[in-house]
């Protein structure tokens, strides 16, 4: 089976998901309501959950890509000596083509928020219950659950994190599984988005410059559209292992007309002699 086949199969099964996940939100008048967040409008008095936020739905693409990650007002990360070292192995490493400890060269997952800043759409699918990042990226995504849309009981996960109910399995609940992306919750105050993840592997990296984090990094993004096309996010870095202090980093994406440009599957990037990710130098 060639990469392309397992390209269409994967976002098959993933576009399955989403859609499951993706029913419209019917408000009280009976009209469904696809496309944006609930409004006041929509529901009986005091039973709406945010007002006015109705435009994170579309594409959206970085503005301008980001290789290296700097703080809001253009310092470098406050890393810890250790983590220093670490960072810059990364970038020596990198400046002489070796690239091992980046899992996406071999096309593991960019992780959170890497996946944001790389030059390469997404797609913000707003609901009720949740919102859904999908990435053009080898289709990767990301789920933000909103408070009771996903069951805080213990579910049986099995060797490969299926849930299963059969002797032997492992008694373990959903935001308690480690990932790339993290496992993200949100909520809307007021026209914003605020989501808190927590729970990401060690393994990926927060930019395409080497940034290590470790496993017990929180991140709160906050979302807000600056006008009708362009989105803000400020990402909210807490990591007590890796930076001296917490600290904060920018970036704005732009709204794009049309949809998805191409497939971007990774091992066809390295196959035709691409880079896995495209980066910003």
């Amino acid at each position: 089976m060639n990469t392309r086949m397992r390209a269409l199969i994967g976002r098959a099964l993933t576009t399955g998901l989403l859609l499951s996940l993706s029913t419209a939100y019917t408000p009280a008048n009976g009209q469904p309501v696809v496309g944006r967040p609930p409004l006041a409008s929509d529901s009986p008095a005091g039973t709406a959950q945010h007002v006015g936020t109705d435009h994170f739905d579309g594409i959206w693409r970085i503005e301008k890509p980001v290789f290296a990650l700097l703080t809001s007002d253009g310092h470098k990360p406050p890393l810890k000596p250790d983590a220093q070292k670490v960072y810059l192995k990364h970038q020596a490493d990198r400046k002489k083509g070796k690239k091992s400890f980046d899992g996406a060269t071999w096309c593991a997952s960019l992780g959170y928020p890497r996946a944001l800043l790389i030059d390469d759409p997404f797609e913000i699918i707003v609901r009720s219950q949740h919102v859904i990042f999908l990435h053009q990226w080898n289709w990767w995504h990301n789920i933000v659950y909103f408070d009771g849309s996903l069951s805080k009981d213990d579910v049986s996960v099995g060797p490969a994190g299926v849930n299963i109910d059969v002797p032997g399995a492992v008694k373990v609940r959903p935001e308690d599984i480690p990932g790339s992306m993290g496992y993200s919750v949100g909520g809307w105050k007021g026209d914003r988005l605020v989501v808190e993840t927590n729970n990401t592997v060690d393994t990926t990296l927060l930019d395409s410059a080497g940034l290590p984090h470790s496993d017990g990094l929180k991140i709160v993004t906050t979302w807000r559209l600056l006008s009708p096309n362009v989105l803000e996010a400020r990402f909210l870095f807490d990591d007590a292992a890796t930076y001296t202090k917490p600290w904060e980093a920018t970036a704005t994406f732009k709204r794009q007309s049309s949809g998805w440009e191409q497939e971007d599957v990774c091992l066809d990037r390295i196959k035709t002699g691409q880079p896995a990710v495209k980066e910003a130098l």
